[in-house]
């Protein structure tokens, strides 16, 4: 018989996924935009066109994030937004029972294991 894959109501993961987002994915753009004066890489980086502007891609994905959207990403993105949020890791870390695997957030924000 195939397992149910394991899935669980999460309110406030979404919101800690959101700010996440925004602070490490979009976050290295805004440093590229508006680089400090002392930072001489984001000063390097910001004299490429274009290094301050999000890819398509990522603007969308934070956009279906915000919205309310299903949206899929890795164990590592788990890991670190628990991480940061002073949360246990242990399940999401290298060899534990839940890294390297996909996860789904539902539009009623449940939290699903994705089948290999």
């Amino acid at each position: 018989m195939a397992q149910r894959p394991r899935q669980s109501r999460n309110d406030g993961l979404r919101q800690l996924l959101i700010d996440d987002y925004d602070r490490h994915v979009l976050g290295r753009y805004r440093r590229f935009a508006n680089p400090d004066p002392h930072d001489h890489v984001a000063q390097q980086w910001a004299r490429v066109p274009g290094a301050g502007i999000p890819p398509k891609e990522v603007v969308e994905e934070f956009e279906a994030l915000k919205s309310g959207a299903r949206v899929e990403f890795p164990s590592d993105r788990l890991f670190r937004v628990f991480f940061d949020a002073g949360l246990p890791v242990e399940r999401f870390c290298h060899g534990g029972p839940d890294a390297e695997k996909w996860w789904a957030l539902t539009e009623r924000d449940e939290l699903i294991e994705l089948p290999d």
